[in-house]
């Protein structure tokens, strides 16, 4: 299967408004951006609600924004502000509500805003789908085009709907804008050489140590992301779909560095010699590397990537060790 590139991902920036929160006037926001036939499109569309909460708008702004995505079969990358959306997927609260019965138990009680909550699931499907935080107001162009327009939403309680093609910028601009995005810091170090400890010893920085294991029968994987902060240390793991190994650890480092939420720090990455941090603009996975190095930009924090030579086997063993 012919590997997915930025032009086969659909971008996605919402954003919710309730101008008196709670069951305040409220409005949503979503802009859509897909390429077809050579040409980029965008979709901008709103809608407003009375008697409602943020909360709600930011859900709706995602649901009205996946019924309006033109192709089934490309992914999704929604850009969002909100960490609720951002947490129910990455820390897996949204499957044990399903898991419960959209019930948290005696202490939680049942789950508030299940009725968007299961639209969402049903409007997702099989599709695949990502999600990042971005800080709202923090000039973002695109975040902050969704924000006027759900707060412009919420005053009216009236929808909008646009369609059109994006405006292609200069070639020669295009690229100076493009390469520091995937302009990585890599070096490189024998297993035999490397020195963890050191590492670990490192103050105000995090360290991410990834694993990936593949099924090409499925073409499918389960990554695991050992994370370290000052000595404070955990593991997280899941499955994805993808189409190789390389396509599965670059998915759990993505994964681990959208849970990371300090500012301006320095990122440490163990991995492979073969995984491309040293040429992403030429990898299958280009739009793997767009979506790490956005999500770790957004807070101001700076990428190292640690290419260990035939390190794979000693990743593990770390993993193991440390877990």
């Amino acid at each position: 299967m012919t590997q997915k590139s930025t032009k086969d991902v659909i971008q996605i920036y919402t954003d919710g408004s309730c101008l008196k929160n709670p069951y305040g006037p409220g409005g949503y926001a979503a802009i859509i951006r897909y390429q077809s036939n050579g040409k980029q499109y965008e979709m901008r569309l709103s809608g407003g609600a009375a008697g409602t909460t943020n909360n709600r708008m930011e859900l709706m702004a995602v649901i009205e924004a996946v019924k309006h995505c033109p192709d089934i079969e490309k992914p999704m990358f929604v850009y969002t502000d909100s960490q609720y959306i951002v947490d129910a997927f990455g820390k897996g609260w949204i499957k044990n509500w399903v898991r419960l019965n959209w019930d948290r138990g005696k202490e939680g009680g049942p789950v508030k805003n299940a009725d968007l909550w299961k639209e969402l699931l049903t409007v997702i499907g099989k599709r695949k789908i990502d999600f990042a935080w971005v800080k709202g107001h923090a000039g973002n162009p695109l975040n902050e085009q969704c924000d006027k327009m759900a707060v412009e939403a919420a005053k009216t309680l009236k929808g909008t709907y646009k369609k059109g093609t994006v405006k292609q910028e200069n070639k020669a601009d295009k690229t100076q804008k493009e390469q520091p995005s995937l302009s990585f810091v890599v070096s490189k170090v024998n297993a035999a050489d490397l020195d963890l400890h050191k590492i670990l010893e490192e103050n105000k920085k995090y360290l991410l140590i990834p694993s990936a294991a593949y099924f090409p029968q499925t073409r499918s994987g389960k990554y695991t992301v050992l994370m370290d902060y000052c000595g404070t240390r955990k593991v997280i793991s899941g499955d994805c779909e993808e189409h190789d190994p390389n396509g599965v650890f670059l998915r759990g480092i993505f994964e681990a560095c959208c849970l990371l939420r300090l500012k301006k720090k320095k990122i440490v990455i163990l991995c492979g010699n073969a995984v491309g941090f040293s040429r992403p603009q030429k990898s299958v996975h280009k739009d793997i590397f767009q979506q790490i190095d956005r999500s770790t930009k957004m807070l101001g924090n700076q990428i190292q990537v640690i290419e260990i030579n035939g390190g794979m086997k000693k990743i593990k063993q770390i993993i193991k060790t440390y877990s």
